[in-house]
């Protein structure tokens, strides 16, 4: 599992640093928060980008135990509704490569204002092989 850190906003969003994910695997999970900066508000569609891609789920965790005090949008079919300034949100992606798919190279988690198209954030995640990862020695 993975874990990255991102702010959605007007002027195109940003990650800290990419997902650096190892081939060879069937299964990958990354988790992703973000938080909306002001002013943006309104709806995010939330999508994996990149060839070849594999299947993909896209979930948004809720709390465990709700106190009331954090607002959680909307998610259904991958987009995220009525998000306002301030909210923090956290979103699971989890990837499936069967064996004869291998994943290679620059893969993206795109968020894009379904108003205008334009991208509010975007995580990149890179599949190397673990000789191109110092050793197999990975970095999320």
């Amino acid at each position: 599992m993975f874990y990255k850190i991102g702010l959605i906003c007007l002027n195109g969003g940003k990650a800290r640093h990419p997902s650096v994910l190892i081939t060879g695997k069937s299964h990958y999970a990354l988790i992703t928060t973000a938080t909306v900066l002001p002013p943006f508000h309104g709806n995010v569609r939330v999508t994996l980008e990149g060839y070849p891609l594999p299947d993909y789920d896209i979930h948004l965790s809720r709390t465990v135990l709700p106190l009331g005090f954090q607002r959680l949008p909307e998610f259904k079919n991958q987009t995220l509704y009525n998000l306002k300034p301030g909210d923090r949100l956290a979103l699971w992606l989890t990837i499936r490569a069967d064996n004869d798919l291998l994943l290679h190279g620059r893969y993206t988690l795109a968020f894009y204002n379904t108003s205008t198209d334009q991208s509010v954030l975007k995580i990149p995640i890179i599949f190397k092989s673990k000789e191109d990862t110092n050793g197999g020695k990975r970095h999320s």
